[in-house]
């Protein structure tokens, strides 16, 4: 086995190289051999800065996607938190502030109601009458100006 049959094996020359180099050892061959050398050589750096973009694509698209994946993420969480502040919760989950009104529901009645500090409990608005609802929601936002 030659040198050069040695170096093909150990993937250190590939056997274009190879054929190039064994052509360019008979003189007839030889401007053939140096010029299929020198159209190699151009492919084998354009293969090469190809690769390279390759890359840098390839680390775009994954720097893209993971941006997509926070967004995508933070809508959900939106939602979810949407969804929350908009559907009937167990009143266990209330915020007991002092201020702020919200909507109660107590045996098929809905109503507005707020956290009474001072008796630690919640109060119907209306009536001015304590009450023990089974959920709440926020109150929604009011209908905007006309």
């Amino acid at each position: 086995m030659s040198a050069l049959s040695d170096l093909i094996l150990k993937k250190e020359i590939d056997t274009v190289e190879y054929a190039i180099i064994h052509l360019s050892s008979y003189e007839v061959y030889n401007l053939a051999a140096s010029d299929a050398a020198e159209k190699y050589l151009r492919l084998r750096t354009h293969i090469a800065e190809l690769e390279e973009d390759r890359e840098k694509i390839i680390d775009n698209h994954i720097s893209e996607l993971a941006d997509l994946h926070v967004k995508i993420t933070e809508i959900e969480y939106d939602y979810l938190e949407y969804k929350a502040l908009t559907q009937w919760q167990p009143i266990e989950t209330a915020p007991t502030k002092p201020e702020g009104d919200y909507l109660g529901f107590q045996c098929g009645e809905v109503f507005k109601m707020y956290w009474n500090y001072f008796r630690d409990g919640w109060v119907d608005c209306c009536s001015e009458v304590f009450s023990e609802p089974s959920h709440w929601m926020p109150l929604p936002k009011p209908p905007e100006a006309l």
